[in-house]
């Protein structure tokens, strides 16, 4: 597991740029913010490939996936390999986001942004780590790209988990429409290429 913090003034600054707004309540804002960092699970997966650019796909070697569309071979551009990773804040944030949306809504709403916030540090995280693995092995890494992004169809994150292992070390399931359980995970691509001088 890893751990991912945020502070009052974080959620703060996501719902209203730092001032207070008219619903502003501080007891609450920071009860979301405790409330969040005690009741997730972070955990992650990261698996590294080589890919080919053939006839107009992106073939992820060892796994299932091709990836089609224009901007994510732009992103990928160069690049020799790819670092799949899956970030999920577990499934008791979303029981404790769902029972605030009958009781409290503005409670709710601090709750689940407090968890989005967490989700992003928790990516920034696993993003920072794969730039270390990239840096050991002499390469740079592109900024990470999320399926149901762009060209990047969600319709892939099945194979996309399963290629990650996901489902079998962490749980997370997906839906025929893509949307996964927890509801606060996110899967994304990152792009290796070699160090430019």
């Amino acid at each position: 597991m890893i751990g991912v913090e945020i502070t009052p003034e974080d959620l703060l600054n996501e719902i209203s740029g730092g001032k207070e707004p008219v619903f502003y309540s501080h007891d609450k804002l920071v009860s979301a913010c405790e409330l969040a960092m005690e009741v997730i699970t972070p955990k992650f997966a990261v698996a590294y490939f080589p890919i080919a650019f053939e006839r107009g796909k992106i073939r992820v070697k060892g796994t299932t996936l091709d990836f089609e569309g224009e901007s994510l071979a732009r992103h990928l551009k160069g690049c020799t390999e790819v670092a799949l990773f899956c970030a999920s804040l577990g499934r008791s944030i979303d029981s404790e986001i769902d029972k605030a949306r009958l009781t409290d809504l503005e409670f709710c709403y601090l709750l689940d942004t407090a968890a989005l916030l967490l989700t992003e540090k928790l990516c920034d995280r696993i993003e920072g780590i794969i730039k270390e693995f990239a840096d050991q092995n002499n390469k740079q890494t592109t900024t990470r790209y999320s399926l149901g992004y762009g060209d990047a169809p969600l319709s892939l994150q099945a194979e996309f988990l399963n290629a990650v292992s996901a489902t079998k070390t962490m749980g997370v399931l997906v839906s025929e429409s893509g949307m996964m359980l927890p509801l606060k995970t996110v899967t994304a691509i990152i792009g290796l290429h070699e160090k430019t001088v």
